[in-house]
């Protein structure tokens, strides 16, 4: 990814200190709730992706390289999962060595926006750091074109001096602030850099998470060893839930008696969920559904009961026991299927030529009538007689055992009689 450079304005130098906390205050910040990345040291990357190194070593030491000493280098650094951006500070160690740029080098802040599942939604925001001879500047981008946000620094700030600048990006929903301090700069207010810019990450992103890391450019005639030492961010702890309440059949419709239910969730301090399944609505007439988990850590994927067909209205609950939590609804159909017959009458003695009206109900899986009756099939399988195709029995000329047989699709049933 490519830093993108702005010349900053007279109006953005006159605006430039814009009052926020120094960075020692910022680290002392208690309104955030969990750590969702931290890096140390980068002795290990596990969890980044990278792009643009090709076979080039990607750290040196316990440092994370993001340019090794080349002109036009472009390279990106990101973690592999969403983390959240309702409030957060991002706070990282940085150093620049062996610089011989123009105004072409310097690295950014990327947050790429994520969808519920963690996935990019085409959305970013990108905080530039740019250094050359002069001065360093400051740049916020969104989607790839500039906001009016270029800040120039106090002037004394020299980000490829060589020393480690420590910085934290903080977000309180409403004001992104940025600090820098290089602490082998000593009793010295220009040692800092600080600016605040409103934005709403929320709207800027297409969401409450993103894709947090790192992209680091050389210009075609400039060269520098930007390294990164450590990285943290910590956010406010988020609850998602990342897949809707669905039944094991497609649409939520169920041809049975029972389903096995299932949502997905994400608590961004990894703390353990609890899932709590309700029925808000069940059909008239039918029994309240149960579960066979409930209201605990195990119950993402509990097996539902149903006593009648018809329209259920089902929610779950998921908390994380630190007072986050997020409710999904889903309405689950529960359709009547044929299973059984039901014959009357279940024995009968007809005299020889005489007649036997004989019905049959298709029931449900729960032993209800079918609302809509389908068409049946009659036949006699052993004794005399004949059935008309309305189920009437005419018994034969002969005594004895007579079965009739009835057949609804894959369904069969028969009676007995005798024939007196």
């Amino acid at each position: 990814m490519k830093v993108v450079h702005f010349r900053s304005s007279s109006r953005a130098r006159r605006n430039r200190w814009i009052e926020t906390p120094k960075l020692e205050t910022l680290e002392r910040r208690q309104f955030l709730s969990a750590t969702q990345i931290n890096y140390a040291d980068f002795s290990s990357t596990a969890g980044l992706n990278t792009t643009g190194y090709g076979s080039a070593a990607t750290t040196s030491g316990t440092s994370l390289v993001l340019t090794d000493g080349a002109a036009n280098e472009s390279r990106g650094v990101l973690f592999n999962q969403a983390v959240p951006i309702d409030s957060f500070t991002d706070y990282f160690a940085y150093h620049a060595t062996d610089a011989q740029v123009g105004a072409g080098s310097g690295f950014s802040i990327v947050m790429d926006g994520a969808s519920s599942n963690g996935t990019p939604n085409g959305n970013s925001v990108v905080v530039n750091f740019t250094f050359n001879n002069t001065a360093s500047t400051y740049s916020i981008v969104q989607n790839g074109a500039a906001s009016s946000t270029t800040l120039a620094s106090n002037g004394t700030v020299d980000l490829h001096d060589g020393g480690t600048w420590y910085t934290a990006l903080t977000y309180d929903g409403s004001q992104l602030s940025v600090s820098l301090r290089n602490y082998s700069i000593t009793g010295d207010e220009q040692a800092y850099d600080r600016f605040s810019v409103p934005i709403d990450l929320a709207s800027a992103l297409g969401g409450n998470q993103a894709i947090a890391g790192f992209s680091a450019t050389t210009g075609s005639n400039d060269t520098a060893n930007q390294s990164l030492d450590k990285w943290t961010f910590s956010g406010s702890d988020v609850l998602t839930i990342t897949s809707a309440p669905a039944t094991a059949s497609a649409n939520n419709v169920v041809a049975g008696t029972s389903t096995t239910m299932s949502v997905g969730a994400v608590d961004t301090a990894n703390n353990p969920m609890t899932y709590d399944w309700s029925v808000s609505s069940i059909p008239n007439g039918a029994a309240m559904p149960t579960f066979s988990l409930n209201n605990s850590s195990s119950a993402a994927s509990p097996t539902i009961k149903f006593h009648k067909d018809g329209t259920y209205q089902l929610a779950v609950t998921v908390s994380d026991g630190d007072g986050n939590s997020a409710t999904q609804n889903v309405d689950v159909v529960v359709q009547q299927v044929a299973t059984s017959l039901r014959i009357t009458p279940h024995s009968a003695v007809v005299h020889r030529g005489k007649h036997q009206q004989y019905a049959v109900m298709v029931l449900d899986q729960f032993g209800h009538a079918l609302r809509s009756q389908p068409d049946v099939s009659w036949s006699i399988i052993h004794g005399t007689g004949s059935i008309h195709s309305d189920g009437l029995f005419t018994a034969g000329q002969k005594k004895g055992h007579y079965i009739v047989q009835v057949t609804v699709d894959d369904l069969t049933g028969t009676v007995s009689g005798a024939i007196g």
